[in-house]
This record gives C-alpha cells, sequence and structure tokens, in this order.
C-alpha cells in the first residue's frame, strides 16, 4: 500500500474532540490553536485552520517510513511578517522529534529544513525555491516527498504540480540539536505536524484541506500524485444484506450523518454465532465528479463497543460480485475512527474511475 491516509475534515462536524478520537492529536479547542471551520473550505463542507500561536496537529503514519510524501491545499490570507517563523508542514519521527520542516518565508518563498529552524532551532536549510511561490487568498497545492537519510536522502517540492525546490544526495536525518529534541531522530518518518506558529501581527492564519499522506511501497501512488481532491461519501441506501440492527428506522439513515451524534442514531450487532460473521451492506453517495481516475476510496466507520471481552471489526468494500476487506480491529468503549485504504477496484483489480466508486457498496462486519 502506498496511501496511508487522506483528509478533508467532512466527518467530525464542527466538533474537535472528535477529530482527536484515534486520528488527529494535540488539536486544541475552538479560540485556542487549530480550529474546524466551515467558512474557507476548497471540497465538500469542512476544513481546519489555525487561530492561535505555538499550537500544532499531527497524525501518525501508521509505518515508519524511509519515504513520504505529503500533499495538501495551503490557503492564507497574509504572509508572515517575520523570518523563520512559519513552517506549515513538519516530518518528525515515533519520538516526536523532527527530521524535516517546510517553511514559508516573508516573501512567499519556499525552504526546507534539516530539523527545525524556529523557536531558536540550529536547523540546517538544504533546500529553497529561487522565486515567490505561495500566494494569498486562494488554495494552492503544496507536495513534500522527502527520504530519509543520512548521507543520500533527498527533498522536492512541488507547489500546484511544478517543482520549486529540490536537493538529492543530501543529508536528511537530524541530529539531536536540529530537532530540538532529547535524542537523535530515527532516520525516518511515523507522524506530520501542522504547525500554527503563526505571525500573529500580519493574522498568518493557514488553512489546510485535502491531506493526502504516501510512502514509497506497492504499485500506485508510491510516488508524486498531483492536486486531489478528498470527498466525503455517505451511505444513501440499504441491501439485502442486513445482518446489523438500525436503532430506528432505516438502517443507513442511523449513519449517514456527516456529525457524528454518538449515541443517537446508530447500528448496533449482537456477537456473532454461526455463521461467526454480521454483515450489513449499504449504496453509497456518487462522487460529485464524472472524469479523471480515483486515487484511492478509504472506508471510515466510527465505531465502540459495550460489553466486556474482545470485540472485532471489519470494513469491506464490494464492486458488483467481488469483493475487498480491510484489516480486522478491536473496538474501544469509546468511540473511535477506523479506517481502511483501498487503493483498486475489488472487480477489476486496478485503479478505480468515478463509475467504479458510484457503483460500490460499503460494508461493515463484527467477526468476534
Amino acid at each position: 500500500m502506498a496511501i496511508l491516509w487522506a483528509e478533508s475534515f467532512g466527518k467530525y462536524g464542527l466538533y474537535e474532540k472528535k477529530a482527536q478520537d484515534d486520528l488527529w492529536y494535540y488539536l486544541d479547542g475552538v479560540g485556542s490553536g487549530w480550529s474546524l471551520q466551515t467558512s474557507t473550505v476548497r471540497t465538500g463542507t469542512h476544513t481546519i485552520t489555525t487561530n492561535w500561536d505555538a499550537s500544532y496537529i499531527k497524525r501518525v503514519l501508521g509505518v515508519a517510513a524511509t519515504t513520504v510524501g505529503v500533499g495538501f491545499n495551503l490557503w492564507t490570507p497574509s504572509l508572515p511578517s517575520i523570518p523563520n517563523a512559519a513552517p506549515i508542514l513538519i516530518l518528525r519521527d515515533s519520538s516526536s522529534l523532527t527530521n524535516i520542516s517546510l517553511d514559508i518565508q516573508t516573501t512567499g518563498a519556499i525552504q526546507v529544513y534539516r530539523g527545525d529552524n524556529h523557536n531558536g532551532g540550529a536547523g540546517v536549510k538544504i533546500a529553497e525555491s529561487t522565486t515567490h511561490c505561495i500566494g494569498t487568498n486562494r488554495f494552492q497545492r503544496v507536495e513534500l516527498k522527502a527520504v530519509i537519510h543520512g548521507s543520500t536522502g533527498s527533498v522536492e517540492v512541488r507547489v500546484n504540480g511544478v517543482t520549486v525546490a529540490s536537493a538529492s544526495n543530501v543529508d536528511t536525518h537530524a541530529s539531536d540539536a536540529e530537532s530540538l529534541g532529547s535524542g537523535t531522530p530515527d532516520p525516518s518518518v511515523s507522524e506530520v505536524s501542522f504547525p500554527g506558529r503563526g505571525d500573529l501581527s500580519t493574522a498568518f492564519f493557514p488553512t489546510i484541506d485535502d491531506i493526502v499522506v504516501w510512502d514509497g511501497t506497492g504499485s500506485y501512488n508510491n510516488d508524486f500524485i498531483g492536486d486531489q481532491r478528498v470527498y466525503a461519501l455517505a451511505p444513501n441506501g440499504d441491501t439485502a444484506q442486513a445482518d446489523w440492527t438500525a436503532l430506528s428506522g432505516s438502517g443507513f439513515s442511523n449513519i449517514d450523518e456527516a456529525d457524528p451524534d454518538e449515541d443517537t442514531s446508530y447500528l448496533y450487532a449482537a456477537a456473532p454465532g454461526s455463521p461467526n460473521t454480521l454483515t450489513s451492506e449499504f449504496d453509497l453517495e456518487n462522487l460529485p465528479v464524472s472524469s479523471g481516475s480515483v486515487a484511492a476510496v478509504i472506508a471510515c466507520s466510527r465505531v465502540r463497543k459495550d460489553v466486556a471481552g474482545l470485540v472485532e471489526f471489519q470494513h469491506g468494500l464490494v464492486s458488483g460480485a467481488s469483493e475487498s476487506k480491510g484489516a480486522v480491529r478491536p473496538c474501544d468503549p469509546v468511540y473511535i475512527f477506523k479506517e481502511d485504504v483501498f487503493e483498486t477496484d475489488p472487480a477489476s483489480g486496478v485503479a478505480f474511475t468515478p463509475s467504479d466508486v458510484n457503483s460500490l457498496k460499503i460494508q461493515i462486519n463484527r467477526t468476534t
């Protein structure tokens, strides 16, 4: 697998705590740090922006990758007025120590540092754009690819598909001093962070949307994949495969809200008997586009258990007579998001088209 996860912030409503449930960390509440909002959005209904200084959000990759790419759309009302004060993306190891940081300068230029170059950091500049490449009051696609290595590492930054900064055969593995941490970072990336260390005097409050994170493995999406939009599609119809029980009304209507309503409406499944898996399948909304390619489909559910003992959950995608299943995961006694990435159509074994996506059914399974 190459795409590790993607995010458009369309599944949390305006409640930041839901974003913190197993996906995002260190997300401050409304009015102090980062907040979900609906006013400046590129795709869907929601995105996230910073409204304070010295805060950040992070999400783990799920792997320790030596090659990692992060693409996102950036909107800012202004450029920073203070040099070296506006990192917009940081690649950290499993101990949250920085290997690579991507900064915007007062001119709109991009700089890439080994380690941190803010708050008194001793980061070392390894690449920069020669001209202004970040503008204001519009979304721009920013992609960073980094290979972490002590001597043969590399970085490349593209803005709207054009390479603006790059370096190869360089040291991209930060030292203790460069990373502002207590210990040398691992020569890998385990999490990505979007800092909110903006310049308050000029309201440098970046908004981030349509994030896609990938590594260098697999046969699909293992290198720059260009501009992407991340759509949140809700269930919109029941099928004959309906082992789960609806709290009330139709099955899909209990799980189709953009802002999860916890125990107000839901589906539930008792312990499986024989057969040993309880399965329900649902039709999905159509994509709002009809042409182009689809990099991946990510199944996402918000799940909890209400009994003692092991309870396990599994996603599936159904395409015609074929299905693909995700990992079997244990459930927690509190609601947690579960996600699985599918990069190919179960029926054809190749990348999805919009038509393929429109014909899919999402499957939920209680396996234990």
